[in-house]
């Protein structure tokens, strides 16, 4: 393939006929020169084609031809413009200054105040106020080195960059353009109006507009903050993905997980493996293996090895369930549901049951489908359970429908309340009293002071007020329609001196907190019933 090497040499008007011509002549013998040298299949010569005048210049060297006006030079398909240049013919190389422009192909313009350029490596050093615009991205630096041949700019200097509604800034940086990506390196920063980004490497494609995190990453906004040490963030749809030491804050939560998505403009987030949602408010913290979040995670919800820690003044209640759904109320605050196999242990009381609520504004706790509590030596039981809290403690208590309190005196005696609905009150979490109303029936074992026991007395009456004394019954108020009698213990079976209802079910209390995950709990097949909207009037009849 031929090389034409031509320099259209605009001289001067008191410039003689004859010079021009001898000038032609030169010209021609050079262009013929280069011709032969592209046959041989060395690498091309850089093609000079305008310039006002040219000449040459013994002190840039014996081959530099000093060219001016309207610069013109192509290599390899692009393009490249000055207001002068220094040519060195023998290292096809040269120097341009003033007003640099390289054209490569219909999309990549860079502009500058000084060019180097290398024909033989085909790279460009472009130096002074340097502006590189690709299509819809624009950058500005002090200092670019750009391989014609690979499409790659380096910069090695502080650039600012804009791409979209993204301004982007960092230390140091390489630009591809065939693949439309910048790698940014040290310090970089993407300023967008919703946000900003802070990193230390970070790669961005300009087509996508999509970032690439591969190190420290902040992310800051006015609704939440993200870091990351690694993943993406698609710019254009407001989505991203996070992993390794990732985590969400939000305003008084914030949610960590080996990977995280988050899609800003739904407020949809997802958690997957190891996750950990701490609300710093409600002093609530959740472990898991799944969860998704909505609107910045106002709403939650966490499956797959679940366990929840509430703490108060003194202790912790460690719960841990099939799921868990929080939900924020704009009356109420925060509502926590935990879904099938629920099992919660605290010091002074612990707890089993299919399903929960617990609505934190009013510390209430709503029990659902085979509710049972555990409070000291009592074990308390109905279709449902609210218990009414104060400072991490138990302060009332309701039952309803086929409420039932036992206590074991030893292995074959055990002290029973039943009744249709119970309230129970306790004071610093030790259950004082107990008002029974409708079928009201008791079965308990009075002593002596000495600790002998009197008998067993068995009492039925509508209502009654019973009132606790060192966690055992001390006096029992009937209200209406009394029966009952002492029967000495060898008169009854004591096997047998049951109420009906009764069930002791010790072996799936929780004694440590490892026992919420190792006393399986039976799957409830049915439909779980919907949570009361307030814990402050008797729920209604519920399906069981």
């Amino acid at each position: 393939m031929l090389i034409f090497d031509l320099v259209f040499l605009k001289q001067r008007m008191y410039h003689s006929r004859n010079i021009l011509i001898l000038s032609i002549f030169i010209l021609l013998s050079v262009l013929e020169l280069c011709a032969q040298t592209g046959n041989s299949g060395e690498i091309k010569k850089i093609e000079f084609l305008n310039a006002d005048y040219s000449e040459y210049d013994k002190s840039r060297g014996i081959d530099a031809m000093r060219i001016i006006g309207k610069v013109l030079m192509r290599h390899e398909g692009t393009y490249m413009y000055a207001d002068s240049a220094y040519r060195y013919m023998e290292r096809n190389a040269f120097d341009a200054f003033g007003h640099i422009h390289i054209k490569q192909g219909d999309s990549l313009d860079i502009y500058g105040d000084t060019l180097k350029y290398d024909g033989q490596s085909g790279l460009a050093i472009i130096k002074g106020a340097v502006r590189m615009i690709d299509k819809e991205v624009l950058m500005k630096t002090g200092e670019v080195v750009y391989d014609l041949r690979k499409k790659t700019a380096y910069y090695p200097d502080k650039a600012v960059t804009r791409s979209g509604e993204n301004i982007l800034k960092s230390k140091k940086g390489y630009y591809n353009s065939d693949t439309k990506e910048f790698a940014f390196k040290s310090d970089v920063v993407i300023e967008n109006p919703k946000y900003t980004v802070k990193s230390d490497t970070m790669h961005f494609n300009t087509v996508t507009e999509t970032a690439f995190f591969f190190g420290p990453t902040h992310i800051l906004a006015e609704e939440n903050y993200i870091y990351c040490e690694n993943g993406w963030y698609d710019t254009r749809r407001d989505v991203s993905s996070f992993n390794k030491h990732a985590y969400l804050q939000s305003k008084s939560q914030t949610l960590r997980g080996d990977s995280l998505y988050y899609e800003r403009a739904t407020g949809f987030g997802l958690a997957i493996k190891n996750i950990i949602l701490v609300d710093s408010v409600e002093n609530v913290e959740i472990r898991g293996n799944y969860a998704k979040s909505y609107r910045n995670i106002e709403k939650y919800i966490i499956t797959d090895s679940l366990t929840l820690m509430m703490k108060s003044d003194k202790d912790t209640l460690f719960l841990s369930s099939d799921s868990l759904l929080a939900t924020k109320d704009s009356i109420c605050g925060r509502i926590i549901n935990a879904y099938h196999r629920v099992k919660f242990f605290k010091y002074d009381f612990q707890g089993s049951c299919d399903s929960l609520s617990y609505i934190t504004a009013d510390s209430l706790l709503m029990m659902f489908r085979k509710p049972i509590l555990w409070n000291e030596e009592n074990q308390l039981t109905g279709k449902y359970i609210q218990i009414n809290m104060e400072k991490g403690r138990i302060r009332k208590l309701e039952m309803y429908e086929s409420a039932f309190i036992v206590s074991r005196e030893d292995s074959v005696m055990f002290n029973q309340i039943s009744g249709k609905d119970m309230h129970a009150f306790f004071t610093e979490g030790e259950l004082k009293k107990v008002d029974v109303y409708s079928n009201g029936q008791t079965i308990y074992y009075p002593q002596e002071d000495n600790g002998d026991y009197i008998g067993v007395n068995k009492a039925d009456c509508t209502d009654m007020v019973i009132y606790m004394e060192d966690k055992k019954v001390a006096r029992i108020v009937f209200k209406n329609k009394p029966s009952g009698e002492l029967s000495p213990l060898q008169d009854v079976n004591l096997l047998e001196f049951k109420l009906k209802g009764f069930q002791w079910l010790s072996e799936i209390r929780p004694m440590t907190i490892l026992d919420i995950y190792s006393v399986p709990l039976p799957i409830v097949k049915k439909s779980i019933p919907s949570p009361p909207q307030s814990g402050k009037k008797k729920p209604g009849k519920r399906t069981n």
